[in-house]
């Protein structure tokens, strides 16, 4: 571009063009606020809600675990342990990242086998899961307070 054609350029630019600019970079910028927002938003919401869904993932784990080692004369509150998990494991679901929600995932296909067959190994294998998605999360939690601190 020689400084001609700039001056050409220059002397046809109008205002109208001017603010076509502006309301792209303004555009931009909105959505660049919207995603900081929800980003923070998130990083709160986990900050305050995931402990205590943690601690209740882990109370019903212990409590499959005692139902495993009498299995028999367990049964009828098995299931009822397992639809609060469920309900648990949904709300956690919304406030985790990929690698936790897989592990959900896992977890609820281990629920439903369970409530297909009911037997001691499916129960065995919902207690397993459960711990693997508590370790997760405490590792999820460990990485976001790092990141908190260091930036």
């Amino acid at each position: 571009m020689n400084m001609e054609s700039f001056y050409s350029w220059i002397k046809n630019f109008k205002f109208s063009d001017f603010a076509d600019v502006i309301s792209v970079i303004g555009f931009c910028f909105t959505i660049y606020v919207l995603l900081t927002i929800r980003k923070i938003k998130n990083f709160y919401v986990f900050k305050a809600r995931v402990p205590d869904l943690l601690k209740k993932v882990s109370k019903h784990a212990s409590q499959l675990s005692q139902f495993h080692n009498n299995f028999e004369d367990s049964k009828p509150l098995i299931l009822l342990e397992i639809g609060q998990v469920e309900v648990i494991l949904k709300s956690l679901n919304k406030k985790v990242n990929r690698q936790v929600k897989s592990s959900i995932k896992e977890v609820n296909k281990h629920i439903s086998g369970y409530k297909i067959y009911r037997d001691k190994s499916r129960l065995w294998d919902i207690y397993v899961s459960l711990q693997k998605v508590n370790q997760e999360v405490v590792n999820l939690q460990e990485d976001r307070n790092w990141e908190s601190n260091n930036g």
